[in-house]
């Protein structure tokens, strides 16, 4: 092919004709170049399909991250642990409005006032997005989305919950030492299963102090159930833009 455009110049230059030569230059040179813009855009959209690959795949590992999380704060700390704290406390609340219990449940709901859980979630994906750099994230919306959760709302619902969850705590543990007497064990086919500690007798219901527990617990469950949700919604938003992504492109 360069051959052959040799000899169209080396004509042209014999026979003296040079406007057809300059003209004929000038297309040679316009088509070098058209054939650099034809690779550029080829190379350009190539690395364009190869960064949305990657991003589509960021994505989904965010995707799946919050699928866990939303697992996590729906069904264990939500629907599990909060809920088991919550209903010791309304098995105490239900004595108080009708003087009625049922006297074998009161040690297992007794433990309960103290249930807890553990603020966590899986930053993971988000490590990896903002290693990988946060701008592979063409969607402006869920870029910020992103960012904002992990960076900001997680973090700072963290601390809230672990600070109500510290002085219920601190409170109930001061409190029960005055009415816990200790069990030490029992044996179950020949296991030895220890005891926790049981209401000393039926009569410290009515103490304040047993009260002022028995309302921490219950509108610590309240407060707590109630900041996990306002996660969970910004979870679920989250999610659904970066479904909506997925399915668009």
């Amino acid at each position: 092919m360069i051959s052959f455009f040799r000899k169209i110049r080396h004509s042209l230059l014999q026979e003296n004709r040079f406007t057809r030569y300059l003209a004929y230059a000038l297309g040679e040179i316009l088509l070098v170049v058209i054939g650099i813009l034809i690779a550029l855009s080829v190379n350009n959209w190539n690395e364009d399909r190869k960064d949305r690959i990657f991003e589509k795949k960021m994505l989904r590992a965010a995707k799946t991250g919050l699928d866990q999380d939303l697992d996590f704060f729906e069904n264990h700390l939500i629907g599990f642990r909060l809920k088991t704290q919550a209903e010791a406390a309304d098995f105490f609340n239900r004595y108080y409005l009708s003087e009625k219990i049922d006297l074998d449940s009161i040690n297992y709901h007794f433990a309960n006032l103290a249930y807890s859980f553990q603020y966590s979630y899986n930053r993971g994906p988000f490590e990896a997005i903002k290693s990988a750099g946060l701008d592979k994230i063409s969607n402006d919306s869920i870029r910020e989305g992103i960012t904002f959760l992990f960076d900001f709302y997680h973090p700072r619902m963290q601390g809230l919950c672990n600070l109500g969850i510290e002085y219920r705590l601190r409170e109930i543990q001061r409190i029960r030492k005055t009415f816990e007497v200790n069990r030490s064990f029992i044996i179950v086919d020949s296991s030895i299963v220890y005891q926790p500690p049981v209401p000393s007798n039926i009569q410290i219901l009515d103490d304040l102090d047993f009260i002022h527990m028995v309302g921490l617990s219950y509108h610590d469950a309240e407060v707590q159930t109630n900041n996990l949700s306002q996660v969970v919604i910004k979870m679920k938003d989250l999610k659904e833009m970066i479904e909506r992504d997925l399915a668009n492109h």
